[in-house]
């Protein structure tokens, strides 16, 4: 079990486990003077914990603003994606498709934002047809159950405050030294 970020009222830390990390631990010698902002950043990037993990697709922007404001409107460095990365690769299966379906709804929801039942196509016929979307309307309820059901699984992987990452534990290549950077 790989515990990535402890959270000590309400800011985010890397766990020892974490600094095994060469990607997170070369993020700390090179930043050392900003990397806590570097970890809240990620933190609530790549948490299920995070208050910001049902943000959606303006998720990035919202936690830029909030912890790396120097950084809005500017590419934020490569090792910070890599590290994203990273953390993204001891996700669970379970944590992986509940972000995949929380990304879809938010595309679903965008789309029913913005469909104009007035537009037509080439031959003037509608572009969107209200009957099919209200019949995909009465199927919301069984996709909210759903995610509420993988929600829940996640939440059974999580054994403490500590962040739990997945079953991946880390092995002799995650623990090598970095020497690209």
């Amino acid at each position: 079990m790989n515990k990535f970020f402890t959270v000590r009222e309400g800011v985010p830390y890397f766990t020892e486990t974490a600094m095994e990390v060469p990607k997170l631990r070369s993020l700390v010698e090179k930043f050392q003077d900003n990397y806590e902002k570097f970890a809240a950043y990620l933190y609530h990037m790549t948490s299920f914990t995070s208050a910001y993990f049902d943000h959606g697709l303006n998720k990035e922007a919202v936690i830029i603003d909030e912890f790396l404001p120097e950084f809005k409107g500017k590419k934020l460095p490569k090792l910070i994606y890599e590290c994203i990365d990273e953390l993204n690769s001891f996700k669970t299966a379970e944590m992986r498709m509940l972000e995949s379906a929380l990304h879809a709804c938010d595309k679903l929801g965008e789309y029913l934002t913005n469909v104009d039942f007035s537009e037509l196509d080439d031959n003037g016929r509608l572009l969107h047809s209200p009957t099919q979307t209200m019949n995909s309307l009465g199927k919301i309820a069984a996709l909210i159950e759903g995610i509420q059901k993988v929600r829940e699984t996640v939440k059974k992987g999580m054994q403490s405050e500590e962040e739990y990452y997945g079953d991946r534990e880390l092995n002799m290549f995650d623990r090598q030294i970095e020497k690209n950077d």
